[in-house]
């Protein structure tokens, strides 16, 4: 649980940052209470973000970002891992996202004030309840 702020690291140069992998859901909420949810029934990574991808990408330091209206929610099958020669050692071999064609299910669904996304999650996939959801 984090608010988008919370999610950004201020690199010098600024650049991609704060994906989570392996998710099963991810929720955005309005201070309301009210939003989305994203459910990968098989997993996803995501990212979300107060800055666009292209801006991080013009910006050559952190000053000079600017907080968009917008919060930018980035969902993808997987990325590849750290490393690019660029500042040190390649990725390693088992963390790179090799080419192919990656296809992956994602389930969109509106979320009420106090609902609570475990249980929706649970439901939704039709799972277990005594288990935790991870």
């Amino acid at each position: 649980k984090d608010s988008v702020s919370g999610m950004y690291f201020p690199y010098i140069v600024p650049q991609e940052n704060g994906a989570r992998c392996r998710v099963s859901w991810v929720t955005l909420r309005t201070r309301e209470g009210g939003g989305i949810m994203v459910i990968a029934p098989e997993t996803m990574q995501f990212t979300v973000s107060k800055f666009s991808a292209e801006q991080l990408y013009h910006a050559r330091h952190t000053n000079e970002l600017r907080p968009e209206e917008y919060v930018y929610l980035y969902l993808d099958y997987g990325q590849r891992g750290l490393g690019t020669r660029s500042c040190g050692s390649d990725t390693m071999d088992k963390y790179k996202l090799k080419s192919g064609h990656y296809r992956f299910n994602l389930i969109l669904q509106a979320i009420k004030p106090g609902e609570k996304p475990d249980e929706l999650y649970r439901e939704l996939l039709h799972l277990d309840t005594s288990r935790p959801v991870r």
